[in-house]
């Protein structure tokens, strides 16, 4: 086990991509976060759920993961930007 880690959340792909390369740079341990109910795949279904979920400040619930925090010195944090903020999922 690392003493790194890399937590992320992903809809498109994108911030995996960037995520396995910090990952691999660092010798980071990986955990993707994932919302119980995924977000829809259709832009403008997303678009409105993500809107909706910011301007509440809802935030989903989770897929249980193994990884404890405290096991890391360094945690890196990924999220794409959604109206200038972090996703739900992360924040």
């Amino acid at each position: 086990m690392s003493n790194k880690l890399v937590v992320y959340y992903t809809h498109s792909g994108n911030t995996e991509k960037i995520a396995r390369i910090i990952a691999a740079q660092t010798g980071a341990d990986l955990l993707e976060i994932q919302p119980v109910s995924a977000y829809p795949c259709e832009y403008d279904a997303v678009v409105a759920q993500a809107k909706q979920e910011i301007s509440t400040n809802f935030r989903p619930e989770l897929q249980p993961y193994a990884e404890i925090a405290s096991n890391y010195d360094t945690i890196f944090v990924g999220s794409p930007n959604w109206w200038s903020t972090i996703a739900p999922p992360i924040a």
